[in-house]
């Protein structure tokens, strides 16, 4: 299987993952109609510690699911990232201006938290 040889796109790899945590989950949770919440919780701990325990298998030496060697290819291009900082310099504007839009606003009508809205009646 090419993915586990840390070929293959990134989303290839992340999906041999999921399998690997849905293959661990279901040797583990067998229908039980007597189910209870320590159960529950001994289970969970139990399937926490053998996806730790498959983790240490995935991220070891033998399994090159993850290759430090390897370039990350993912099927999206990564944006540049003089765009991207463009793009935050933009919003950080936009959400300056509504920050001063509000505080404007705000200097405008004085704020009594102590007193009594009564609704007017429409007659």
């Amino acid at each position: 299987h090419e993915a586990i040889q840390g070929h293959g796109s990134y989303e290839d790899r992340t999906e041999m993952l999921r399998l690997i945590v849905d293959l661990v989950e279901a040797t583990i949770c067998a229908d039980n109609p007597e189910w209870s919440v320590d159960e529950q919780v001994a289970k969970d701990i139990q399937l926490i510690d053998s996806i730790a325990e498959k983790q240490a298998q995935i991220f070891s030496e033998e399994c090159k699911l993850f290759p430090a060697d390897v370039q990350i290819q993912s099927i999206y291009p990564l944006p540049d990232v003089s765009e991207l900082e463009s793009k935050f310099s933009e919003q950080s504007k936009i959400l300056l201006n509504l920050q001063q839009k509000v505080d404007d606003l705000a200097s405008k009508h004085a704020y009594h938290p102590d007193e009594e809205y009564t609704e007017v009646e429409a007659n």
